[in-house]
């Protein structure tokens, strides 16, 4: 996949994998990366170990409305999406004697929070 010039967008750049591909994003050429994470301080820290070609937004991952403004804003000021790096994702212990809302949450976050964010940006 040719990265070069292109704009990309990671959910879960706070920390860990997705703090990992949006910088490696920019080594291969990306124009800007807009790091998102439901955590301001975590996606902000990213944004700055890359510097000027990137950004960072606060995401909540599982509210689709959000998404759709993230691409909206990100669209408006950016310009077209060309990458979609839909990353965002935690764990929790406990297997089977886990909550089901703590199940219910993390399926939000593993599952439909990936859908919702194809719907809003592939269109």
């Amino acid at each position: 996949m040719d990265i070069n010039e292109r704009l990309a967008v990671v959910t879960g750049a706070g920390s860990g994998i997705g703090r990992a591909l949006a910088c490696r994003l920019v080594d291969a050429g990306a124009r800007f990366v807009v790091c998102t994470d439901i955590d301001e301080d975590a996606a902000r820290e990213t944004a700055n170990l890359i510097g000027a070609k990137a950004s960072a937004e606060v995401l909540d991952v599982t509210d689709q409305t959000a998404i759709e403004d993230l691409v909206k804003r990100v669209e408006s000021t950016y310009g077209g999406i060309d990458l979609l790096v839909s990353n965002a994702g935690y764990a929790l212990g406990g297997g089977l004697k886990l909550d089901t809302d703590q199940w219910r949450d993390m399926m939000e976050v593993h599952l439909w929070a990936h859908l919702n964010a194809a719907r809003a940006v592939i269109p």
